[in-house]
C-alpha cells in the first residue's frame, strides 16, 4: 500500500493511486488485518459507524485492524492504527505533499535519508524504536492508538484512545471473568481448524492450552529444541502437556539451522528490531506440519499482567546518561503512557506476521486481543503482581505448577546468543552508521569484548541496513 497525496486537498488528489475495500458516496474505507483471521468488521460496517460517528468511532473501527478513510464530503483523509499495533503506517510530509506506505522501504525510493542518532538510541536502549519515531529523520510512523487526519491543508496526528487508569472499583472476581472471556473470544476464529500451541511449559502457554481445548479438540503443543539443549524444558514441558492431555511433539532445530534463520529474519523486518525469539520461531517453521494454519503465542503476557521490565542500560553508558536512558525506558515502562507501554510487544507483532505469512500461517496473540487490552488496562496494579490474576482462571493448572518440582530448566538463550555472537562479532566493526555513532575505537573494543547482547543488537542493524539500505552499510 502506498499512498500519495497533497495536503490542501488530499480526497480529490489521491486520485486511483489506492484501491479501497469498499467505496460509498461520502465515504471510502481500506482495512488492514495483517493477523490473518476473519474482520470482526466488514467495510460496510466501518462506513456506517464513521458516517453515524465520525472519528469519534475509531476505537469501535480499529480493534484489531489500521485503517484508511477518505472523507468526500469533508475533505478528509484519515489513517489509523489499532491500539496493539499489528500493523502501523509510516509517512513523511515534503513541502505540500503527503506520502504514506505499509513498507518504510518504499518511502525511501528517492533518496536515502540520514539516519536519526536519537533513533539509534532508542534501539540500542529498548531493543526496537517505540513511538512515532522511525530510523530515518523525516519519516514517521502512527503509533498504536493514534490516527492521522488531513484537512483543509492541516495535518494532525493524536489518540483517539485515552488510557484509562482511575482507580476500578470491578473486584478481582469480577476482573478475572472478564479476562476469561477476553481470551477465550480471540480464539473463537480458530474452531475447528487444526492449531497448535507454541508450548514452553510454563504456566501462560500451558493457560492458553488450557483455554483452547475448549474451543479446539485439534490442538498440538510444540516446544523448539536447538540442537539438543533445554532439554530440562522439553522434560517439564512434556510434564505440563500430559497434566493438559494435549498432544506434545519437540521440534528439533540444529545450530546452523538458526544463524541462517537469524540472518534471515532481521532482513526482512520494517525496522531494525532486537528480538531474538523471532528466529527460533521461523526455524521452528519448517518442522510444524503445513497443514497447521494457525499457532497460539503467550506472549504480551509478561508485559501485561506480570509487571515485567528490562533494567539494564549496558553498552548505551558510553553514550547516553543514566537519567537519558531511564528517560527513554519511561516511554514504554511508563503506567501513565498505558500503550506506549506495550510498544515493544507492537514491534514484535509486526515482525511477526511478516514473517508467519511468509511461511504460510498465522500466530494469534491472545494476550494481544484488542478485548483483552480493554480488561488489562482496568485491571489494579496488585492484581498484576506475579501474575495473581492469570493464575486464579485456573486453580487446578496453578496447583500442578505450585506442587510440582520445577528445577532450573538450562536455558537456550546463553546457547543461541552465545553461537550469533562469536559469528557477527568482527563483521560489525563495517558498519558506517554504526562506526558514525559509537566511534570507530568504540566498535573494535564492543568485536573485541563486547557484551553478547550488545553484539546481537549491532548484528540485527547490521544485517537490516545491508539488506534493505545497503548505502547505510
Amino acid at each position: 500500500m502506498f499512498v500519495s497525496l497533497r495536503m490542501d486537498d488530499p480526497v480529490q488528489s489521491i486520485g486511483h493511486s489506492f484501491k479501497f475495500d469498499a467505496v460509498g458516496k461520502d465515504v471510502a474505507v481500506f482495512i488492514l488485518d495483517p493477523r490473518g483471521l476473519p474482520l470482526g468488521l466488514d467495510a460496510k460496517e466501518v462506513l456506517k459507524l464513521y458516517r453515524e460517528y465520525g472519528l469519534k468511532a475509531l476505537p469501535l473501527i480499529c480493534r484489531n485492524y489500521a485503517v484508511a478513510l477518505c472523507d468526500f464530503r469533508k475533505k478528509r483523509f484519515v489513517l489509523a492504527v489499532d491500539q496493539i499495533g499489528h500493523a502501523t503506517f509510516y509517512y513523511k510530509v515534503i513541502g505540500d505533499k503527503f506520502f504514506a506506505a505499509l513498507d518504510l522501504k518504499a518511502l525511501c525510493q528517492e533518496y536515502l535519508p540520514e539516519v536519526s542518532r536519537e533513533a539509534l538510541k532508542m534501539y540500542f536502549s529498548c531493543g526496537f524504536i517505540p513511538g512515532r519515531k522511525t530510523i530515518f529523520e523525516g519519516i514517521q510512523k502512527i503509533a498504536p492508538g493514534e490516527y492521522l487526519s488531513i484537512e483543509n491543508g492541516r495535518m494532525i496526528v493524536a489518540q483517539y484512545v485515552v488510557p484509562d487508569i482511575r482507580p476500578v472499583r470491578s473486584g478481582k472476581k469480577e476482573s478475572g471473568e472478564n479476562l476469561r472471556r477476553g481470551l477465550m473470544r480471540s480464539m473463537e476464529a480458530t474452531q475447528g481448524v487444526p492449531v497448535g500451541v507454541m508450548f514452553s511449559g510454563g504456566f501462560d502457554s500451558s493457560l492458553l492450552c488450557h483455554l483452547a481445548q475448549q474451543y479446539n479438540r485439534k490442538l498440538k503443543a510444540y516446544t523448539v529444541s536447538v540442537q539438543g539443549y533445554n532439554q530440562e524444558t522439553i522434560f517439564q514441558a512434556r510434564q505440563a502437556a500430559g497434566f493438559l492431555g494435549v498432544r506434545h511433539e519437540v521440534v528439533e532445530i540444529k545450530m546452523k539451522q538458526y544463524v541462517s534463520a537469524f540472518s534471515s529474519v532481521f532482513e526482512k523486518l520494517n525496522e531494525p528490531a532486537f528480538l531474538p525469539y523471532l528466529a527460533v520461531a521461523h526455524a521452528a517453521f519448517s518442522g510444524i506440519p503445513q497443514g497447521v494454519k494457525f499457532l497460539f503465542s503467550g506472549m504480551g503476557s509478561d508485559e501485561l499482567l506480570g509487571n515485567r521490565f528490562s533494567k539494564s542500560r549496558g553498552f548505551l553508558k558510553n553514550i547516553m546518561s543514566f537519567k537519558e536512558y531511564h528517560s527513554l525506558r519511561n516511554l514504554n515502562n511508563g503506567e501513565r503512557v498505558a500503550w506506549s507501554l506495550y510498544a515493544r510487544v507492537a514491534a514484535s507483532l509486526r515482525s511477526y506476521h511478516r514473517l508467519s505469512q511468509g511461511a504460510g500461517r498465522h500466530i494469534v496473540f491472545p494476550f494481544l486481543d484488542s478485548g483483552v487490552m480493554e480488561v488489562v488496562q482496568k485491571i489494579p496494579g496488585s492484581c498484576r503482581q506475579d501474575k495473581k490474576l492469570l493464575r486464579s482462571l485456573a486453580p487446578d493448572l496453578d496447583a500442578f505448577f505450585l506442587l510440582s518440582p520445577r528445577r532450573d530448566a538450562e536455558q537456550l538463550s546463553p546457547v543461541l546468543t552465545g553461537a550469533i555472537a562469536g559469528f557477527y562479532r568482527e563483521k560489525i566493526r563495517e558498519n558506517r552508521a554504526l562506526a558514525s555513532l559509537f566511534g570507530e575505537k568504540r566498535m573494535k573494543e564492543l568485536s573485541r569484548a563486547g557484551a553478547r547482547e550488545d553484539i546481537l543488537k549491532c548484528a540485527v542493524f547490521d544485517l537490516w541496513s545491508r539488506k534493505n539500505f545497503p548505502g547505510l552499510a
